[in-house]
């Protein structure tokens, strides 16, 4: 049994996404002794023959990416375009189950929702399953909580999730959304994201003002 651990973020390292893969495969090494694990990062729009003959062969299969516009970011959502031709039919009979982790910025798990969703159906165009999908708020302070455990502090609800998620993997189970926010003030959370935009808009050159600005509409 093969199971592919997939970072679609167009980040090329020191992505939230890679993060919860690096936390996924570690749990997946520890319980599941018998299992092939092979990783791919896609941050192209464009996927090559060798990647998409890889995926063909896998049992299992774990998406992570950030949420860009409530949705799929658009580089992967053409890869998965991609993958959906030679993903079916399965010529060998077995079962080929889908799972998804999907990180925003909101402190909200739940705005991940529609992305999971979204997955779900094309699962459905792929000839795939759906597995479960894991919907992680307050992506923008996983980098920062990348020393501290899963399960501890402000990780608490990330590492429970983690674990259930880990075990529907490893047992190529079904099972409902699991949305977590961090176990962190939402009030603190704002200000930190805040205080970051200023330092951001700093070094590009642009004052406080400028992150208040809207667009000319013609």
């Amino acid at each position: 049994m093969k199971i592919g651990l997939v970072n679609g973020s167009p980040k090329k390292k020191n992505s939230a996404s890679g993060l919860l893969l690096k936390e996924m495969k570690s749990l997946l090494t520890t319980k599941e002794n018998t299992c092939q694990f092979e990783e791919m990062h896609l941050n192209e729009k464009e996927m090559t023959l060798e990647q998409l003959t890889l995926i063909e062969s896998w049992d299992r299969i774990v998406f992570s990416f950030p949420l860009y516009v409530d949705g799929i970011p658009a580089h992967f959502l053409t890869c998965m375009q991609e993958m959906e031709k030679h993903l079916n039919p399965r010529t060998d009979g077995r079962d080929r189950t889908v799972y998804v982790m999907v990180n925003c910025g909101f402190f909200e798990g739940r705005q991940n929702r529609l992305a999971i969703d979204m997955i779900a159906h094309w699962c459905k165009k792929a000839g795939c399953i759906m597995g479960q999908g894991l919907g992680v708020g307050g992506g923008g302070m996983l980098s920062s909580l990348e020393t501290l455990p899963p399960g501890k502090g402000p990780n608490r609800n990330l590492g429970k999730a983690l674990e259930t998620f880990s075990e529907a993997v490893i047992h190529q189970q079904s099972g409902s959304s699991i949305l977590i926010n961090p176990n962190f003030p939402r009030i603190a959370y704002r200000l930190a994201a805040q205080h970051n935009w200023r330092i951001q808009a700093k070094k590009n050159g642009l004052k406080r003002k400028d992150l208040s600005r809207k667009p000319k509409i013609r």
